[in-house]
């Protein structure tokens, strides 16, 4: 359990679980001797916030994320609020209160050349290289069945960029962003040690290729910033949520 307080009024309220379903509203469950098994008193954010008895058995088969709130979880207060040990640390301060820090969005950078090595604002036609991309990835063998997903690093991605013909720039899943994109907002963002790529490799085939399929950051590496741009960012995919270390976004 965690308490938080609203930063105008200085009510506090002790905060037991978190919730977030798919069409990302979340839910701060409030201690409340009132509450039951099935009827908890929460804070929502969705399209309005505010306070209010909630029915838990109608949201479950939504939920996509579903936390116990302690001081050691990297969680977010709502809008309008702020954890009791960071406002304490806040008061006792003279800087301006996180939550009314605004939001650094990263603008395009005009006129400068492309920060990816290997890369060109015209890209050659692009023709795989499987045998330099498995050597990159340092697997002794092609996929058994010429499919198979893996999770991918930051480092490794560059690597695969500076080779020639291991890996498309202009690649997408569906409507995710490009390869490019994600390497872009990796760099302006600044989260390159704390961000994975969920990937997959085609091989022997005409469309064989790598792909990006997905994203994770480690929130507890990452600011409040890093994270709120990550949502900002992100937040359309098929799947986006919380996992155990961070956030994660994945299109189908």
């Amino acid at each position: 359990m965690r308490t938080m307080i609203h930063t105008e009024t200085k009510r506090k309220y002790q905060v037991e679980q978190h919730l977030i379903t798919r069409n990302f509203w979340e839910y701060y469950v409030i201690k409340d001797p009132n509450n039951s098994d099935d009827i908890k008193f929460c804070y929502v954010m969705g399209i309005e916030s505010e306070f209010g008895d909630v029915y838990i058995p109608e949201i479950k088969p939504y939920v996509l994320s579903q936390s116990k709130v302690t001081p050691t979880k990297e969680i977010m207060p709502p809008i309008g609020f702020m954890w009791i040990e960071d406002y304490k640390k806040w008061v006792e301060s003279d800087d301006e209160p996180v939550i009314e820090k605004p939001m650094i969005i990263p603008q395009p950078i005009k006129g400068l050349p492309p920060v990816i090595k290997g890369a060109t604002p015209i890209e050659p036609v692009f023709k795989f290289d499987q045998t330099r991309a498995l050597k990159i990835l340092n697997w002794a063998k092609k996929p058994q069945y010429g499919f198979e997903r893996f999770l991918m690093s930051y480092k490794t991605l560059i690597k695969l960029v500076e080779a020639k013909d291991c890996i498309d720039l202009n690649e997408r899943q569906n409507y995710s962003p490009s390869i490019r994109e994600f390497i872009e907002w990796v760099q302006v963002v600044k989260v390159e040690p704390f961000t994975m790529f969920e990937a997959y490799l085609i091989t022997d085939r005409d469309d064989a290729r790598i792909s990006i399929e997905g994203i994770n950051i480690e929130s507890g590496y990452c600011t409040k910033e890093q994270l709120d741009l990550f949502r900002l960012e992100f937040g359309h995919a098929d799947e986006f949520g919380k996992t155990s270390g961070g956030l994660r976004a994945w299109w189908d």
